[in-house]
């Protein structure tokens, strides 16, 4: 088992908060110097505004801007799905400013 391997295992359900409290000072200033650099990335990373369609407890579907018929649309099929089930459900189209990379499957879809 490799050393990545292994830290992997170790670390499979440990928190956030458990595994920094696990770090000796120095480890911690590391730690909080890398999450700056990551942090800063994040904020220049570039942004797009997508339709964000949910429900109650979940999102149902996400659309880049310019298509906000399809939104729509989802937003329609999941109110039938609901419906089937008998149960009262709310659902939203929402337009929201997202990071490129937390919505790249969206990107893909860009011609």
């Amino acid at each position: 088992m490799s050393r990545s391997e292994w830290l992997d295992k170790q670390l499979q359900g440990v928190s956030t908060a458990d595994f920094l409290g696990r770090l000796d000072y120095d480890q911690l200033l590391s730690a909080r110097n890398m999450a700056e650099g990551l942090l800063k990335k994040k904020d220049e990373e570039t942004r797009v505004r997508v339709w964000i369609v949910s429900g109650d407890v979940r999102n149902v579907g996400g659309f880049l801007e310019p298509n906000y018929a399809e939104a729509v649309e989802r937003a329609h099929q999941a109110l039938d799905e609901e419906a089937k089930t008998g149960r009262g459900f709310t659902i939203m189209v929402e337009l929201e400013s997202r990071r490129e990379s937390e919505v790249p499957e969206l990107l893909a879809l860009k011609i």
